[in-house]
């Protein structure tokens, strides 16, 4: 059986049927490489057809050391896929129907505020589970939860089925019914590494570049993710009512973030000669490369140190979450969870030394 191509690709169709053996000594290339190179897209020419033992190869042009025009090529692409779905079973509606679903799924996400960056993980897993089965059913999530070994990972995957059910439950989508019964994986509490009162002092006192210790600074003032302190630019900064305007951060708010006293004196010296636009005139992994080369933790480090030394300073749990961007307190209680004891009685200490209530004097 021959591969019937449009006329203008008949003079570079010849050789219609190979079997791997002859592709593979036509090429000088192993079994392994040939494979990657079909699964690279770089041998459009070569598709499988039927027994994995034999290739129908529609041009051999290009493998042969005669490489078509990128016309062709894109001629050529269009021609395969075409014919790759009249060769394929057709989708099932209910496939297709599933994928629309998605993609209204991940549009209402966005639209009631949720975080882009929670969507771009589910929407990734969801896409895979269903490239793997049209039809979903609450045992194929289960063994496709088990083959992740990853605990988080797994977790991450069944959020995404149980947040996808539940949001087509609620629009009334006869689709994953099942979709509370999902299990959840319980990831295992680690601790997790942060910066604390007295490593600050510790980076204060060392000699460091003046752009280090800014960065040093700023994380420990305003507890910024990296990514947000390489996008702040020197007209988001305001001295006069000491706070940083982050205008992107990870649920796409824009907020401000309040900068100490000792910020803002190193902020007056290095802007007084400072011309780039970007406050630090730094990129994320640039940030990232300079404190891994000065032995200084990482700013995720500073973050959690700083949520940390917020609450033992007196701040609400309500005050730390808006300063840090943070749409709920699970973060909170993630990054607190090592020190929320401590921190607990340092203010019950603080507001309760004494077993007698003193009545405020009234005003």
């Amino acid at each position: 059986m021959s591969t019937s191509l449009p006329a203008r690709f008949r003079g570079i169709a010849i050789k219609p049927l190979l079997t791997e053996v002859e592709v593979m000594n036509l090429l000088k290339v192993s079994r392994p490489k040939l494979r990657e190179l079909v699964c690279d897209n770089r041998l459009r020419a070569v598709e499988f057809m039927g027994h994995h033992k034999y290739l129908r190869q529609n041009v051999v042009d290009f493998l042969e050391g005669s490489a078509p025009t990128d016309e062709v090529k894109r001629e050529l692409r269009m021609f395969t896929r075409q014919k790759q779905t009249r060769n394929s079973p057709a989708s099932t509606p209910k496939e297709s129907i599933l994928r629309e679903l998605l993609k209204r799924f991940g549009a209402n996400w966005v639209l009631i505020g949720n975080a882009p960056a929670t969507l771009k993980e589910y929407d990734r897993h969801l896409r895979h589970l269903l490239d793997l089965t049209s039809k979903p059913t609450l045992l194929e999530v289960e063994k496709w939860l088990a083959n992740e070994p990853s605990m988080t990972v797994r977790r991450m995957k069944g959020r995404a089925v149980r947040s996808f059910g539940r949001w087509m439950s609620e629009n009334g989508v006869e689709h994953f019914g099942w979709w509370e019964q999902v299990p959840l994986a319980k990831e295992v509490e680690r601790e997790q590494p942060t910066v604390s009162a007295e490593d600050y002092a510790q980076l204060a006192s060392r000699e460091l570049p003046p752009v280090v210790r800014l960065i040093v600074e700023l994380l420990w003032s305003t507890g910024m993710r990296r990514s947000e302190l390489a996008r702040v630019r020197v007209t988001n900064v305001d001295l006069e009512k000491g706070t940083v305007l982050v205008e992107k951060s990870k649920t796409d708010e824009p907020r401000l973030t309040p900068l100490t006293d000792e910020a803002i004196g190193l902020l007056k010296r290095h802007l007084s000669n400072h011309t780039d636009p970007s406050l630090v005139g730094l990129t994320s992994q640039s940030i990232r490369k300079i404190l891994r080369r000065h032995g200084i933790a990482s700013a995720h480090c500073f973050r959690r140190g700083w949520t940390v030394d917020s609450f033992r300073r007196g701040m609400n749990q309500v005050d730390v979450e808006t300063a840090a961007g943070w749409s709920s307190g699970t973060m909170v209680r993630r990054y607190t969870r090592k020190f929320r004891n401590q921190v607990a009685i340092e203010n019950f200490r603080k507001k309760r030394s004494s077993s007698t209530f003193s009545t405020p004097p009234e005003i």
